[in-house]
């Protein structure tokens, strides 16, 4: 963990509150699903942080793309994969970046209007 100088509205530099820094890894994920002729197999390349969130995203991305149940998707294969082995353009472009910033809304609470 570690901290960030950010200004503030006086224009005072002050300590922002801990900012966890997570190593996020690239996995490829072998496996075959049902679909309506028989076994399908497939091969994606997924971000993550674990083995876990990674899995959990892949049965969630083929269930909802192909509709299948989880009984229906059977993973083979899953491991971390290095820069120069990714496949997918899209996942290489993000994985060469060096930082990505992941800003928070925080949403306004608007004070009820008096209909007349």
């Amino acid at each position: 963990m570690s901290s960030v100088n950010t200004k503030g509205k006086t224009g005072r530099k002050r300590k922002s509150k801990n900012v966890n820094e997570v190593k996020v890894k690239v996995f490829r994920i072998e496996g075959v699903m049902k679909l309506k002729y028989g076994w399908q197999k497939f091969s994606l390349e997924r971000r993550g942080i674990s083995k876990e969130d990674v899995i959990e995203r892949v049965f969630s991305e083929l269930g909802s793309r192909h509709k299948l149940s989880r009984r229906h998707i059977k993973i083979t294969l899953i491991r971390e994969v290095r820069e120069e082995e990714i496949t997918d353009p899209y996942i290489a472009k993000i994985s060469s970046m060096e930082k990505i910033l992941v800003y928070k809304i925080r949403k306004r609470k608007i004070p009820p209007v008096e209909i007349q």
